[in-house]
């Protein structure tokens, strides 16, 4: 297939999975207020972005100046409203009422459990990369659905039971069953827990060290910048990014702003 065959490929899968999507959102809004729905992340928790320059860590909120702190841990939080219980006859999840219930999946990999804002679906995955996506009502798991397979990360967006998860350095998303890839030669990626907004970097080889910000958003794609090496999410939409310079910029939504700072490394943390 040459350039042109592949392109006009992945516009029509881009195409076909914003209609979904946007099939989705309308339904969504039809049920809201009946059903209780709301859109998870309106109230999202905030996160710090952090980086690393000349051996020192800092902390920075993205509006005052950054101030030096211990390195801070890599976090990964996801799991919203529940605790899990790795018990010698199962793994169970527990909801804050406690709601105890079984999943019914040998060999999920508790690290890897991911719940949605509004506590209405979990993911996990296997040791062997199949990734689940399990319903909850009342706090308790009622029923599974085979995502894929060979899945080496897995997160839901702010929008409900919307999914974006890795194979690899390949980027897909997943809305209400419907799944695209959408990238390859993923060197970093990060999403906003206020919005549908996904910004990764792509590199056109696996072995590139930087690439091309992109803002993935209901199935469009913006370019931001070039020569990209890291992105993290730092909350309020704003993704705090890393150059091939050492140059450190903000991306928030498709408006991107320089720093007068440099970074070896990003970090972020929930708070």
């Amino acid at each position: 297939m040459d350039t042109q065959e592949k392109k006009s490929s992945f516009g029509k899968r881009c195409l076909i999975l914003a209609a979904c999507m946007a099939l989705l959102a309308a339904g969504y809004a039809a049920l809201r207020n009946t059903a209780g729905w709301y859109l998870a992340g309106l109230s999202g928790e905030e996160s710090l972005g952090y980086f690393c320059s000349d051996d020192t860590w800092y902390q920075w909120d993205l509006e005052g100046e950054p101030v030096a702190v211990e390195e801070p841990a890599q976090t990964q939080g996801g799991l919203e409203g529940y605790t899990l219980s790795n018990q010698p006859d199962g793994l169970f999840l527990v909801a804050e009422d406690g709601t105890e219930s079984q999943f019914q999946v040998e060999g999920l990999l508790p690290e890897s459990i991911r719940s949605c804002q509004d506590g209405s679906a979990v993911l996990g995955r296997t040791e062997d990369g199949t990734l689940y996506l399990f319903s909850v009502r009342k706090g308790a798991l009622e029923s599974q659905q085979k995502i894929d397979t060979q899945v080496t990360e897995a997160a839901f967006t702010a929008t409900k039971q919307d999914i974006y998860y890795q194979k690899g350095t390949s980027f897909y998303y997943c809305s209400g069953g419907v799944k695209a890839p959408i990238a390859e030669h993923v060197l970093s990626l990060a999403a906003s827990t206020e919005n549908q907004w996904i910004y990764y970097v792509a590199g056109e080889s696996d072995e590139d060290e930087t690439g091309q910000l992109v803002l993935f958003h209901v199935g469009r794609e913006t370019v931001l910048d070039e020569d990209v090496a890291q992105v993290v999410y730092c909350g309020g939409g704003k993704a705090l990014y890393r150059k091939g310079d050492g140059s450190v910029w903000i991306a928030a939504g498709e408006t991107i702003e320089s720093t007068v700072y440099r970074a070896e490394q990003l970090r972020t943390q929930r708070r």
